[in-house]
């Protein structure tokens, strides 16, 4: 039996992971995300990962070998580290939105997303206040954002520790 994490919980309980005696099959053709492809079977540790992925919760240690089928029969996907359900199983659930959502915005968004802000602080912009502007963000992303748009001249840093504030343009 697979242990979970202190405290996390699982939509598929423990009793019935034991009773199980047959794996689920699918059917997907990987070209169209429809019925009529390879039939594959996933076991019960697949459909664990599978609901942890879709919480956006820390998969265990002990159920992360089922992730590479899972990748490879395209019912999740990497991005960057992190595993989510794919694109086609969130349309396939009519949860596209929610899908974007949990993908995040890519680099050159969140890039003009933090100059915006910057631009339209009158009194400039913390740090804090950009963690807001991309929530669920690492912080250490968003100092690598500043910093890159700070070599460019496009902002600059006035004050230290939590009373700097960001400003457009260069250092004057």
């Amino acid at each position: 039996m697979n242990d979970l994490p202190n405290g996390a919980t699982s939509a598929v309980s423990m009793e019935s992971r034991e009773k199980q005696s047959q794996p689920l099959q699918c059917g997907v053709d990987s070209s169209t995300g429809k019925g009529q492809g390879q039939v594959r079977n996933f076991d019960t540790d697949h459909l664990l990962v599978l609901d942890f992925a879709y919480r956006q919760q820390a998969i265990p240690t002990n159920l992360r070998p089922s992730i590479p089928t899972l990748v490879e029969a395209g019912i999740l996907e990497r991005v960057g580290r992190r595993v989510i359900p794919s694109q086609r199983l969130m349309g396939t659930l009519g949860e596209k939105g929610r899908y974007t959502r949990i993908k995040g915005l890519q680099r050159p968004a969140q890039r003009e997303l933090i100059l915006q802000h910057i631009r339209e602080a009158m009194e400039g912009a913390r740090f804090e206040d950009l963690e807001q502007v991309l929530p669920g963000q690492a912080p250490r992303s968003i100092k690598t954002i500043l910093q890159k748009l700070k070599a460019e001249g496009l902002i600059h840093l006035q004050g230290k520790t939590k009373g700097a504030r960001w400003h457009p343009g260069p250092k004057v």
